[in-house]
């Protein structure tokens, strides 16, 4: 009989597994058993009974007994010239960190739903936000999509179990910028002038902290007057002794014109010929720097480095800016990133319809 029965009975059911001879590719016969937790009861001698008859029934795959590392590895191999660098090294981060700690020696195979559902247990007792946690899921579905699609992995077994979700009740958070005369009132408490020429371009460029800790002399042409942007400063990834990368998406390589405050900006700055022109600006020490203007200009809000981006787009969506052109400006992927990111900052868009068409 290919079913037995195990020695030990789970909560009083009795609990199966399979041994049973299978021919392998080159026509060998090979014996083989299986265990799983969920072959449980009259039930589980069922799906017991099905697997040996199926397993029986077809070649072996030398790929059934792959563990999640050697998946991940193989998986690596296979994204690396076909994506940037920056999305390769957080794929690799996300797997490293947050997958792989409790997978690594896994059968990809023997990965059930349940264990999908004690993994997430797990990612949800970490400090991360519900956006990090969404990816890891999607990363993580991505690995074992690429193990059914080239190794024979008979199913996506993540797909069975949902996405991580916000807790039920917890409010979205509110996107906060700084307007104008708000940012007036902010960078007058900046003595420091690295920091404050720094601050003033992020917050008239719209740009991303790390396109603008890229910038080089060469990137700044005062007679196009334009701002050329095609790489991101990314610190995090010193581990790797890699700084730079490409930047965040396609449409993140572009050009941008200069307000004349951020030309007159750079002007007055003494510009290196070689090397990052704001090579002395610390991240650590940028964020204190911020904090500490905010409080002291009595601004009631929680301002990051990138809610000065968000400070840009509303400024330009105040002006009524085209959203395509704030989009392209911004570097974003597509103008639907732009509408889902900025739509509330249209509160009185059908009014300003109304006034402009009524006759």
């Amino acid at each position: 009989m290919p079913v037995y029965e195990e020695k030990e009975k789970i909560n009083g059911q009795k609990r199966y597994y399979i041994r049973t001879y299978i021919t392998d590719e080159k026509g060998n016969r090979k014996q083989i058993t299986k265990h799983n937790k969920e072959w449980l009861g009259r039930d589980g001698y069922w799906k017991a009974y099905q697997e040996e008859n199926m397993l029986k029934n077809k070649k072996y795959n030398e790929y059934e007994e792959m563990t999640l590392k050697e998946l991940y590895d193989k998986y690596l191999n296979h994204k690396k010239p076909m994506i940037k660098l920056s999305t390769y090294l957080k794929y690799k981060d996300d797997i490293e960190n947050y997958i792989l700690s409790y997978f690594e020696n896994k059968i990809v195979g023997q990965i059930t739903p349940n264990d999908i559902l004690k993994w997430q247990d797990k990612i949800n007792q970490l400090q991360l936000s519900i956006y990090t946690k969404k990816r890891i899921y999607t990363t993580f579905s991505s690995l074992l999509k690429h193990g059914c699609t080239f190794f024979g992995i008979r199913e996506n077994v993540i797909i069975k179990v949902n996405n991580f979700k916000e807790p039920k009740g917890k409010k979205s958070k509110k996107m906060n910028f700084l307007t104008k005369d708000e940012f007036d009132n902010f960078i007058q408490y900046e003595n420091d002038i690295d920091y404050r020429n720094f601050f003033t371009i992020l917050f008239y460029t719209g740009m991303r902290r790390g396109e603008l800790l890229a910038l080089t002399k060469s990137d700044i042409d005062f007679k196009s007057n334009t701002i050329n942007i095609d790489k991101t400063y990314s610190p995090r990834y010193k581990k790797y002794d890699i700084e730079e990368t490409d930047p965040k998406t396609d449409k993140s390589n572009r050009k941008i014109q200069m307000l004349n405050i951020v030309k007159d900006t750079f002007k007055k700055m003494d510009l290196k010929d070689e090397g990052r022109i704001f090579d002395n600006i610390a991240l650590t020490t940028l964020k204190n720097h911020c904090d500490k203007n905010i409080k002291k200009a009595n601004i009631q809000k929680r301002i990051r480095i990138h809610d000065f981006r968000h400070s840009f787009a509303s400024m330009c969506i105040d002006k009524d800016v085209p959203i395509s052109v704030i989009s392209e400006y911004l570097g974003h992927e597509n103008i639907s990133i732009t509408l889902d990111t900025y739509s509330h900052l249209y509160p009185n868009s059908q009014e300003k319809l109304l006034n402009k068409l009524n006759i």
